[in-house]
């Protein structure tokens, strides 16, 4: 027994042997935060500041030791363990001293405003480091705003905030950095990640590939519509256009390079394709949860809705690439060459079975976090009846690292997108730019819905999805209301039209710089 029993923990951890002293502090971190979620998701309670606070430490010590300076720097430098011990620092004194920070608000004292700037300055520096420049310049130009909008004439002007009123607004609030955007990363998104870890780890990800191709490989478009369908399949459990171009399109693109689309067609047909997963029900993007929240809209109710324009999506993809092989004069392959539908379709019916528990739960009213813990235990379940999807202790471990490695982007994103919202909160800029929407309207919703459209394609120029959603959210959906839009369909519009900046120039698909 004691033998067994040996054998059966080498095969469990054997995965994990060889890793450096860095692997093991990022892995640590990883199931440290993995495991911190699911317990204040089941049967632990938190209050929201410290929930979000905490979750913003894992996050920015992450970023730090996976993502360096600058290109250039491959290693850990000393700014980089000073950056985590203050990362560290910020948020221990948020959970400390919340109860006396609210007690004093209005009147903060030095501590708190020293600990206020450095937060700022963290929560920039990393945003800079996983998402570039863009949204950085709009964070910093938003606080200045905030200073010196006396100084400004016109409708955008207003009389001007002092230092410490901005900084708390920033730091101590709910409106802020941990405001709504940070909140429901927390909340519902890292969960759908793990979900979507846990399925690539058992091969789920292969699955939906192989069955894709199995599908639609006797078009003459076959690798292209592949590459489509896959997307739909990944999109739907990923949320993630990023996620879905890295799994999917390892496989699609050399495919429909090897039957004859060029190159960049075979890069663009993936890249419009992968953009649909986070359209895609029931996982859509941040932006959907952060809609549900905004608005007090049953997620199961968004979900619903977006269904049609979803699918219609991903057929005008499909169109598109069929259009392009017959100009193209590609050939459908032969069945000989090709898998047969039954038999990958009975490969992977363990998967459908979580995705369906998650499916259900949603369906009958269950909040999305707890229908998704219930589909990752089922998952967990049934990853046991084929010996190739089985999960072990190495597996469980990659899959909750890889999990908050894929948090890390949206976290920054939207922790940055609180300190935009949290000055359009303050100046009121919201209520002026959607005054100047209406007016240049002239009362017409149908032309203030080309307006946001522009400004969601200017927008996409420079930022990611969830950050360009929520700027355009809170500046344009107030102005869109007002014209008579009911509030979930002013959200959808704009969501929808924020996902171009998975494809805009020039911080096109992905847009953030892959840790080391």
């Amino acid at each position: 027994m004691s033998q067994f029993l040996t054998n059966f923990i080498k095969t469990q951890v054997n995965g994990l042997a060889g890793r450096s002293p860095k692997e093991w502090i990022i892995i640590v971190l990883g199931v440290g935060m993995a495991l911190f979620h699911l317990y204040f998701a089941t049967i632990g309670f938190i209050t929201e500041m410290t929930f979000r606070s905490v979750h913003l430490m894992f996050v920015s010590a992450l970023i730090f030791l996976l993502y360096p300076t600058s290109m250039k720097i491959k290693s850990l430098q000393l700014l980089d363990w000073f950056l985590i011990a203050a990362s560290i620092v910020f948020g221990v004194y948020i959970i400390h001293e919340y109860a006396n920070l609210t007690s004093r608000a209005g009147n903060p004292n030095m501590s708190d405003i020293i600990l206020g700037v450095v937060s700022v300055i963290i929560v920039l520096e990393v945003t800079r480091r996983t998402l570039g420049w863009p949204l950085v310049i709009i964070g910093v130009l938003s606080i200045m705003y905030s200073f010196f909008g006396g100084y400004i004439p016109g409708i955008f002007g207003h009389r001007g905030f002092a230092f410490d009123r901005v900084i708390t607004q920033l730091y101590i609030t709910l409106e802020g950095i941990y405001g709504l955007p940070l909140g429901v990363v927390v909340k519902y998104v890292f969960y759908f990640l793990l979900f979507a870890g846990f399925l690539d780890a058992t091969g789920a990800g292969n699955w939906f590939i192989d069955f894709a191709y199995a599908l639609t490989g006797r078009a003459r478009s076959g690798p292209a519509l592949a590459a489509v369908v896959s997307s739909g399949f990944m999109g739907s459990v990923s949320g993630s256009a990023v996620a879905n171009t890295v799994s999917t399109g390892s496989f699609t693109i050399p495919l429909m390079k090897k039957v004859g689309y060029k190159p960049e067609i075979a890069g663009a047909i993936e890249a419009a394709a992968s953009t649909g997963g986070q359209m895609m029900p029931p996982i859509m993007g941040a932006g959907a949860f952060i809609i549900a929240e905004w608005t007090g809209i049953p997620y199961r109710q968004i979900v619903i809705v977006s269904i049609i324009p979803a699918i219609l999506y991903f057929l005008s993809v499909a169109c598109f690439v069929y259009v392009r092989a017959i100009k193209t004069g590609i050939k459908a392959q032969k069945a000989s060459e090709l898998p047969k539908i039954k038999e990958e379709f009975f490969k992977g019916l363990h998967y459908l079975v979580a995705i369906l528990v998650l499916v259900y739960f949603i369906v009958r009213g269950y909040s999305p976090t707890y229908s998704v813990c219930i589909a990752i235990g089922a998952l967990i379940v049934v990853s046991f009846f084929r010996k190739e999807s089985r999960l072990n202790f190495a597996v469980v471990i990659d899959a909750m690292v890889n999990a908050a490695k894929k948090c890390i982007p949206v976290s920054a994103a939207c922790a940055a997108a609180g300190i935009v919202v949290g000055c359009v909160g303050l100046t009121g800029l919201g209520l002026k730019f959607s005054a100047m929407v209406i007016s240049m309207a002239g009362g017409f919703w149908v032309y203030a819905v080309l307006l946001v459209m522009g400004a969601a394609i200017f927008l996409g120029m420079g930022l990611p999805v969830t950050a360009a959603y929520v700027v355009l959210a809170v500046l344009a959906v107030p102005g869109l209301s007002e014209l008579g839009m009911e509030p979930l369909v002013a959200h959808l519009l704009v969501f929808w039209f924020s996902q171009l900046s998975n494809l805009t120039p020039p911080c096109v698909l992905p847009p953030t710089r892959l840790p080391e």
